[in-house]
């Protein structure tokens, strides 16, 4: 039984909210379950920070219910509802120490302070921070105090984790190491997580499910691989990963024609003849030279632009049959020689029928 399967721990209702003529969210619906890893991802101004505040407290919807664990919280402060919070910027007291900073939340909860000191060394062990306990946020590192800041945030033992834009401030290589570290703790503490952030990267690595966004909308819901291989409209396609788009049109049942007059095999389905629809194709999907032979979906191309992109090398092809539309294909950087042997000259082109996925509207 996966997750999803399972009664939601978080339930959100059909929520909105709105500041004066701007919709920052709109009918708004989603179950998160026990111990799930979710992420909000989409462009600045989608509504995904809107929402987190929301489950947090922080700020209040229009209409619509937050459920957690079964208590309807959708008024009450953020007090009073039972979660911890990373938030972009840490928000570390600069004077004091790591150790204070991690077991600042606990005081006041009637704990003794050998409690609150065993709390505090647990959580600082969790986080590989042990030796730091005792110097202050201006002497570690950014990726340290992002540590901090979720020692803090788990403090209390909340039932849910909010973690906004938490990788952000930090430069790749240490954002790349706290995702694995971050998840694998998320892991073994089963606590419910929730993250926003605009990195597709981030999301697809650390997500059980994906939340893609769009102007206040929720666009498409689940799994890394589901959102990536099989993306629900355009806006999908074109904000995870790399995708070409070639406008055509639906033939009859499995073939269309594309705005260069080449015709194409593909599922149709769900698709009435005559139809506008764009196609879409991964870029590691095409097929180029001895790769596209036996293929369906053959044209004729050349090579217009190689690109060194570290791990994959990409080659902007033109050909006739795609009306003036540039297709990108990406091959691995040990294939970079056999892609520049093809400069200059005819190659052969291939788009798999199982690879093209068609969107409505030209």
């Amino acid at each position: 039984m996966t997750k999803t399967n399972l009664e939601p721990y978080l339930e959100i209702r059909d929520v909105s909210r709105r500041f004066e003529q701007f919709v920052a969210l709109s009918g708004v619906s989603l179950n998160v379950a026990q111990g799930e890893f979710v992420c909000f991802l989409g462009p600045s101004g989608c509504g995904k920070t809107t929402l987190l505040r929301i489950i947090a407290g922080l700020d209040f919807q229009d209409e619509g219910q937050v459920v957690q664990a079964g208590r309807d919280v959708s008024r009450l402060p953020a007090s009073k509802r039972d979660f911890g919070i990373v938030f972009q910027s840490y928000a570390l007291f600069p004077n004091l120490t790591v150790a204070a900073n991690v077991g600042y939340g606990l005081k006041g909860r009637g704990l003794s302070r050998s409690a609150i000191d065993a709390r505090v060394a647990e959580l600082l062990e969790l986080v590989g921070l042990t030796e730091l306990a005792r110097r202050f946020p201006a002497q570690i590192s950014g990726g340290q105090q992002q540590r901090v800041a979720l020692a803090r945030a788990l403090a209390s033992s909340p039932g849910l984790l909010l973690l906004d834009e938490p990788f952000s401030a930090l430069d790749a290589r240490v954002r790349q190491y706290l995702r694995s570290e971050m998840k694998e703790l998320q892991r073994r503490l089963g606590v419910t997580t929730i993250m926003v952030t605009h990195d597709q990267e981030e999301a697809l690595s650390m997500a059980d499910r994906i939340v893609v966004m769009d102007a206040g909308r929720i666009a498409q819901i689940g799994t890394p691989e589901e959102i990536y291989s099989r993306p629900g409209n355009a806006f999908v396609a074109s904000f995870i990963g790399e995708m070409n788009f070639l406008p055509g049109r639906v033939l009859g049942s499995g073939r269309i024609q594309l705005a260069g007059g080449l015709d194409c095999a593909c599922d149709t389905a769900g698709f009435a003849e005559g139809s506008a629809v764009t196609a879409a194709i991964r870029p590691e999907h095409v097929k180029i030279g001895a790769a596209a032979a036996g293929e369906a979906n053959r044209l004729g191309g050349e090579i217009g632009r190689i690109e060194f992109l570290g791990s994959v090398v990409r080659a902007h092809l033109g050909a006739g049959a795609l009306g003036g539309a540039s297709l990108r294909v990406d091959v691995p950087q040990g294939e970079s020689e056999r892609l520049a042997s093809f400069a200059g000259h005819p190659l052969d082109i291939a788009l798999p029928p199982a690879s093209l996925r068609l969107f409505a509207g030209a």
